[in-house]
């Protein structure tokens, strides 16, 4: 099991020139959103840095754990739960853990969004 501590960051939809406004510091919620995004897709690449490479076609199951709201439940200010997965495979990805996040054809039992005080994601992988 990969457990990648931290709160997760959802991905978010850019063009190529917002990607680079993001990265050379330009101002704005929306830049802000990109530059946490790619910021934690690199976090997640640092953090695989020397684990076995997949090269078959993988099953993957992903639970991310946020904070819950004062009433314990979900935090209604979060990502769904699609873009946190892609987030999750691109920082794979760019950590090389697999060439192509294509190779993940499925889903394991779990994947999902849950809460907990210490937020993470934890990551399982398997060859199907």
């Amino acid at each position: 099991m990969i457990t990648i501590p931290g709160r997760a960051a959802p991905k978010e939809r850019m063009t190529t020139k917002q990607m680079r406004c993001a990265k050379g510091g330009v101002q704005g919620k929306k830049f802000d959103r990109i530059r946490n995004c790619l910021d934690y897709q690199e976090y997640i690449a640092w953090s695989i840095v020397g684990l076995k490479k997949y090269s078959g076609l993988l099953r993957m199951t992903a639970r991310i754990y946020l904070s819950p709201n004062k009433k314990g439940e979900l935090p209604g200010v979060r990502g769904d739960l699609d873009n946190y997965i892609k987030s999750i495979k691109d920082g794979l990805q760019y950590g090389k853990l697999f060439d192509n996040d294509k190779q993940i054809i499925r889903y394991g039992e779990g994947t999902g969004i849950y809460t907990d005080t210490n937020e993470r994601v934890e990551i399982e992988i398997w060859e199907v």
